[in-house]
């Protein structure tokens, strides 16, 4: 069977620091998507623009910042540039604007939905944006009638905690995915959406892994803000995500359970704790109480299963300092393996 190419990824970044014209180009750059009618000073002095673009079967994923600016979208513009998509953005600061006469306003993480086919107005004071765009013909059809043009899905609500938490994940993790993978998972935003509108239908099995690695990736963010509260619940870890309680359950389940992910983040810190110890201090029972686990035999019992040793055999960690001979040009086959212990894949 062929397989698709790998993605093509996009990037650039400018400044008027190094570029007398940057600002000049960017605009020339956004023709055809917006106006941009105001410069961040006189000559577009303190302009910069840093943006990167995974390019996928059905759509496009990207991620940017650059200098405060007003972006206008107008009828000949429309006309003129031939492109017709949907664009569904994650701002990350506030906006305020105008979507065919209607106000817009967004606060910071609220989703944004743009029918590139119909005019629109932005006021950034900063840009710091997530877009998924898409062609016309590759939306779902509850997105073509206009009505989502101008929508603002609050950040608050869970829908939209899901919806923005999927949004970045797939900026950060797009230039490593498959085409499959990439197009599934912009077909997952959109079913996102539709739960949002009560619109769409179920999900594909790779839309489902698309919407389960954001869940993931989340909830393991979560966790280990709070990896040593022994209240911790599986509720707030859900309410943190935006997904259900069975979303959430589901989103685990070929990785051993949300339980067993929290037990394992806790396993992982622990034995952190066990290799910067000097000599016997802190003893085990205290790194074991301290991580959450009711005795040491229960501690050690778990450590060996998931470590294949026991806790007193951890051994002893240093951090490369000023002078290590692991910068002396040594095959040093042990800062490898230590970051492949210490580092965590969601």
């Amino acid at each position: 069977m062929a397989t698709l190419a790998p993605p093509p990824t996009l990037s650039w970044a400018i400044s008027s620091d190094t570029h007398a014209g940057a600002f000049e180009a960017y605009r020339e750059g956004m023709a055809d998507l917006y106006e941009v009618i105001e410069s961040p000073g006189a000559g577009g002095r303190g302009f910069a623009n840093r943006t990167s673009i995974t390019l996928f079967e059905n759509g496009t994923i990207g991620q940017g910042r650059s200098a405060p600016q007003t972006m206008v979208r107008t009828a000949p513009q429309i006309r003129r540039s031939n492109l017709d998509t949907i664009s569904i953005v994650l701002n990350r600061t506030s906006v305020v604007g105008d979507c065919n006469g209607v106000d817009v306003r967004a606060a910071p993480g609220a989703v944004q939905f743009r029918d590139l086919g119909r005019p629109s107005s932005s006021r950034l004071d900063s840009v710091d944006v997530v877009n998924l765009m898409t062609p016309r013909e590759q939306a779902p059809a509850w997105m073509l009638d206009g009505a989502i043009h101008g929508l603002v899905l609050d950040a608050g609500s869970a829908v939209g905690r899901l919806l923005s938490s999927h949004l970045s994940v797939l900026a950060e993790v797009a230039s490593g995915l498959t085409q499959e993978e990439g197009t599934a998972a912009i077909e997952a935003a959109f079913l996102i959406a539709g739960m949002a509108m009560e619109r769409g239908g179920p999900p594909t099995p790779l839309q489902a892994a698309a919407v389960h690695r954001t869940v993931r990736v989340r909830a393991t963010q979560f966790i280990e803000s709070r990896l040593l509260d022994p209240v911790l619940t599986v509720d707030e870890i859900a309410v943190a995500t935006g997904a259900s309680r069975s979303t959430l359950y589901r989103a685990f389940a070929d990785h051993g359970g949300i339980h067993r992910r929290i037990r394992n983040l806790r396993l992982d810190r622990a034995r952190l704790a066990l290799r910067r110890r000097v000599g016997r201090r802190p003893p085990i029972s205290e790194i074991a109480y301290y991580h959450g686990f009711v005795s040491e035999a229960h501690f050690s019992r778990l450590f060996r299963d998931r470590f294949g040793h026991s806790p007193g055999e951890a051994g002893a960690y240093r951090p490369a300092g000023p002078g290590s001979t692991r910068d002396a040009g040594l095959v040093r086959y042990d800062a490898w393996l230590d970051w492949l212990r210490e580092t965590r894949s969601a």
